[in-house]
């Protein structure tokens, strides 16, 4: 008799249209997973009668619910369902500037720069802080522009600053005087928080079993959170956690023609960058953030064996990170309870194109700052809590939003 083996298993999940209306038969997407454990759960109401016999006379089943928890290694693309439902709005695809011929490139140091226009505004054109671009259309002593991943880290209207990503090292920014016909695009597609119109999505898992053919698909599934784990070396993870409604057990497979799962490189901690305060941080050793939705089972309802939906929260962003304690900036921020920012932006490999995955927090508050000790360099920890950027909008430098995430293959 066959047993089921993980390295066998489909962990496959596609987005409902509504809620009750299951996806089976075509679509689906298969997902890369460490783990995937889904599971029906069930109350339990033991009787309390009291009969001569002085034994209990058993036991019944009562409300049916359902949980998962799909642990991953992060890339560009494969869980962008999930990052749209976590935060209640689809991607859309990345503005861009169209073609200019009045921009100046300009070294500041390094692989930093800036990119200054005679006319017009970056901000009105909807670029952002924390902003992935890649610029084409330099020339000469520009080509080293091109095609290359660009982070914004300030911006006005006019002038756009920020810096080369790849490498390291870096590649320096190519001075150049205005005059070619270049353009800016923010890379692949941007989700963030809305202040409006959120979505509310529902997915259906299937769990399927080739090797014993079996399927468990569980169905009205809704994100309740997602947990990123950000080391100072080893594979960036994520957690995503789930509460649904229902299970159907069947031996044949449900998603009948998922599209297989994604190829994109794995994020690992030493590509990336991580700015605080407004400044990219060599002293980062790791960083931690959850995104939690607040969800809760409404129900239950008498002559239903499962819950009639599922109700939202607040979206809620908290996390930690640790630094190395090399002087009293970030304490300072601490101690006068300074909002500040942190964005992360995490690349799959060095080259000048490599998919990314960015995530923007434009207002934060430091809650602690908890230093270790120990023969070695001194090492503390902050904890924060991410807010509604109220000082972002259209046309102004930053998201109004209490998160963004760019995903260049979503």
């Amino acid at each position: 008799m066959a047993n089921a083996e993980g390295i066998r298993k489909q962990t496959t999940i596609g987005k409902q249209v509504a809620l009750g209306t299951p996806l089976v038969g075509a679509g689906g997407q298969i997902l890369r997973r460490e783990t995937s454990v889904f599971a029906l759960t069930k109350e339990t109401y033991e009787s309390t009668e009291i009969v001569t016999h002085q034994q209990s006379t058993g036991s019944r089943h009562g409300v049916q619910a359902t949980n998962g928890v799909l642990t991953t290694l992060m890339s560009a693309g494969t869980y962008k369902l999930l990052w749209a439902a976590a935060l209640r709005k689809d991607f859309v695809i990345g503005v861009n500037s169209t073609a200019l011929i009045n921009v100046t490139a300009a070294t500041t140091g390094g692989a930093t720069g800036t990119y200054t226009r005679a006319a017009g505004s970056w901000l009105t054109d909807g670029f952002k802080i924390g902003d992935v671009i890649r610029w084409t259309g330099w020339t000469t002593t520009g080509v080293s522009n091109n095609s290359r991943n660009f982070m914004i880290t300030a911006l006005t209207a006019t002038v756009m600053t920020g810096r080369h990503i790849d490498g390291p090292p870096a590649t320096a920014v190519g001075a150049k005087a205005a005059g070619d016909s270049v353009t800016a695009t923010v890379v692949g597609k941007k989700t963030l928080a809305p202040l409006t119109a959120h979505t509310d999505d529902f997915f259906t898992v299937e769990e399927w079993y080739p090797d014993i053919v079996q399927s468990e698909l569980f169905t009205d599934m809704k994100l309740s959170s997602v947990a990123v784990d950000v080391p100072g070396s080893g594979n960036s993870k994520a957690v995503f956690n789930f509460i649904g409604l229902g299970r159907t057990d069947a031996g044949a497979q449900s998603f009948t023609t998922p599209a297989a799962e994604t190829v994109t490189g794995i994020k690992a901690s030493v590509n990336g960058v991580l700015m605080v305060n407004g400044t990219v941080m060599a002293t980062v050793t790791g960083a931690k953030f959850t995104i939690e939705e607040g969800l809760t089972p409404d129900g239950p309802v008498v002559g239903s064996n499962f819950s009639p939906d599922i109700s939202k929260g607040r979206i809620r962003v908290t996390g930690e990170f640790t630094a190395f304690f090399s002087d009293g900036v970030l304490p300072g921020l601490f101690a006068q309870e300074t909002v500040t920012s942190l964005i992360l932006v995490l690349s799959a490999d060095s080259t000048a194109t490599s998919d990314i995955l960015g995530y923007t927090m434009g207002r934060i508050k430091l809650g602690s700052d908890t230093p270790d000790d120990g023969e070695k360099a001194i090492i503390r920890t902050y904890s924060f809590v991410a807010e509604l950027n109220s000082a972002g909008g259209a046309a102004l430098a930053a998201d109004q939003t209490i998160m963004s995430i760019q995903d260049t293959q979503a």
